[in-house]
């Protein structure tokens, strides 16, 4: 799978480089003909197409990881490598419409050029006719999987930048001038081309991949039904839904390109969706995944490795869809120093740094909020300190002094987050009574390295790192993953969005939370809220909207979620106008460590909801309409 993957890139770079969907392909171009002149041939195509997926492990390619609020980098550092990513100017309010950031319209500044992958996915159709060596239940598979391509790269545009053209068609060598001013259709119609595209695909993709080592990463039914759940969801949520603000967003035809009128049977559609996806991945082998590794040790890590390797195994049974972009650089940003001087011959940069913001989401060890919890510290005591005792051992380093907000949480947030005195489960140590302990003090392993490698807040997404990788003085060597573009857990927690908006609060959305919250040593939602500050919230449509929220906030955090969840429930300028913080990094003991420091200002507007269109694009065609405010 890897070589393909090679060789497409390869082919798209050779005749393919610099397009974007306004360029014209002519039908005789003879390397096209080649590439569709064999089986062969035309399987090599089939994974240009596929290489145009966009880099989920990337920083720079991703912007969901650095461009929202859940993590930062060290803004300091001379060299301005991780600084200066695209997805961390974003955050800083940098985005520009002259030359936008993370581009996935024209392909610059660490976005692909969506387009290219568009216009490849037409010419496989004009051209995969004509293949004669080829079974016909292999040409039908291809066609399908390419289908679904095309729709998941409206998808992503759709994303980022709302209303997008329709590229249904490739532009002919002769097409009329009107023909190549192509406009943006409404988002609504871009969800529906979407999901006539899966639809299409669905009876002739295979249920699993039917040669794993080859084809794992291939499109199944599993990945298309859940993926045409997410765009319906995008198109029920807030942002695309009855969104008034942009009453204004009219083209030079007079087309309203976001809907303007609240439709709740949008969110049967994604309840309806979401169920048939479920029930597609059930029957692919799909399930909820618990850590069975080779080693006894207790409950306490077993919850801890439940979420962090339903993330890290690889093609474990919840992943429905990964990337195979390499993780290790994902793994390297986010591995701790673990012992003096390991580092991995200075790789290993630590540079991932979850905020504060992200400490308080997780619940207590009751399975509620720390601000409902009523036998939880009051926020006044959230920060301040507090020795660890031999109780906490398995969380927490016994006799270590750190903040009373890392004591009794909930299992996830030890198994998503490294912090000053918590346990890191594995590098070659599985002993539950013998595990490494992160300090992040100055002068402890994981602490202050040099500028240029350093740790912004004093904590790591310890999530993205799997156990099986290993980091010494001398090398670092990953235990590589796909990454997880979609799991079993969050199409639970789409089916149960979707079910609480379109029929309100009832057992059926509880038994799609409730199996979350058990695999991470939590009680149900119902009796867990039982001991809260609010018993009744789960009974209510509004607060259980909030619960859900939170809840899918939690599990997906540090996968990418965050920042477009906050965007479609237009929660994102209350959320991502505070500043950025973490601890005094510089801080050699636990009353120079623990004070609360501001390390980056996070900027959004409304115009940040849809992303710029490059103004180039704009002079070359009158009629594509540029995002509000930019």
């Amino acid at each position: 799978m890897k070589a393909k993957y090679i060789i497409s890139v390869i082919l798209g770079i050779l005749f393919l480089n610099g397009c974007n969907y306004l360029d014209i392909v002519p039908d005789n171009i003879p390397t096209i003909e080649h590439a569709f002149g064999s089986r062969a041939e035309a399987e090599k195509f089939l994974f240009t197409c596929y290489s145009s997926l966009p880099f989920h492990a990337e920083p720079d390619a991703n912007p969901a990881f650095l461009a929202g609020d859940e993590m930062t980098v060290y803004p300091i550092a001379p060299h301005g490598r991780y600084k200066n990513l695209s997805s961390v100017r974003i955050s800083r309010g940098e985005q520009s419409a002259t030359s936008p950031l993370t581009n996935y319209w024209d392909g610059s500044n660490g976005g692909k050029n969506l387009f290219v992958g568009l216009r490849n996915c037409n010419i496989f159709f004009e051209k995969i006719g004509q293949v004669k060596d080829i079974e016909e239940f292999d040409r039908a598979r291809w066609i399908a999987e390419v289908k679904f391509l095309k729709a998941y790269y409206h998808f992503f545009l759709m994303r980022l930048y709302g209303p997008i053209p329709l590229i249904k068609d490739n532009i002919a060598i002769n097409a009329k001038p009107e023909e190549i001013m192509i406009y943006r259709e409404p988002v609504d119609d871009v969800v529906d081309y979407i999901c006539a595209l899966i639809d299409e695909a669905i009876p002739d993709l295979p249920s699993t991949v039917i040669f794993s080592a080859e084809e794992d990463g291939r499109i199944t039914k599993s990945v298309a039904l859940a993926i045409k759940a997410k765009a319906l969801l995008w198109a029920a949520s807030p942002l695309f839904n009855g969104n008034e603000e942009y009453a204004d967003f009219t083209d030079n035809r007079g087309v309203s390109l976001i809907s303007q009128q609240y439709q709740a049977a949008k969110w049967d559609l994604v309840r309806d969706a979401a169920k048939a996806a479920i029930d597609e991945a059930v029957n692919a082998g799909h399930r909820l995944y618990y850590w069975t590794g080779p080693y006894d040790v207790t409950d306490s890590t077993k919850y801890k490795m439940n979420i962090r390797e339903a993330f890290c195994d690889p093609w474990n049974s919840e992943t429905i869809w990964g990337g195979t972009d390499n993780t290790d650089r994902l793994q390297l940003n986010s591995q701790a120093r673990l012992a003096k001087n390991q580092n991995g011959g200075n790789r290993v940069g630590s540079y991932n740094s979850p905020t504060l913001r992200m400490v308080e989401l997780f619940y207590t060890d009751n399975g509620i909020p720390i601000g409902e919890d009523p036998e939880y510290y009051t926020p006044d005591k959230w920060y301040k300190l507090r020795k660890a005792g031999d109780e906490d051992r398995y969380y927490i380093e016994k006799g270590w002094t750190t903040v009373n907000i890392h004591f009794n949480r909930e299992p996830r947030f030890y198994g998503n987050l490294a912090f000053d005195g918590s346990k890191w489960y594995g590098n070659g140590r599985t002993d539950d009574n013998d595990i490494w302990t992160t300090g992040f003090k100055k002068g402890e392993p994981a602490g202050i390295y040099s500028v240029e490698n350093t740790n912004a807040t004093g904590y790591l997404p310890k999530k993205h790192v799997s156990y099986r990788t290993n980091v010494t003085e001398s090398n670092f060597t990953a235990e590589r993953y796909p990454f997880p573009i979609i799991r079993m857990a969050e199409l639970y927690l789409i089916y149960a969005e979707a079910l609480n908006e379109s029929q309100g609060p009832g057992q059926e959305v509880y038994n799609y939370l409730d199996p979350i919250r058990e695999r991470a040593g939590l009680k149900g939602v119902v009796e867990s809220w039982r001991k809260s500050v609010n018993p009744d919230k789960p009974q209510d449509k509004e607060g259980l909207r909030e619960i859900i929220r939170q809840e899918r906030l939690i599990e997906l955090a540090f996968e990418g979620s965050r920042f477009y969840d906050l965007r479609r429930w237009k929660l994102a300028r209350d959320f991502m106008n505070k500043p950025m913080k973490g601890w005094s990094i510089f801080g050699e003991t636990a009353d120079e460590f623990y004070i609360k420091n501001v390390v980056n200002n996070r900027k959004f507007r409304r115009k940040d909801y849809l992303w710029p269109i490059k103004e180039s694009n704009l002079y070359r065609n009158n009629n594509l309409l540029q995002n509000p405010d930019w």
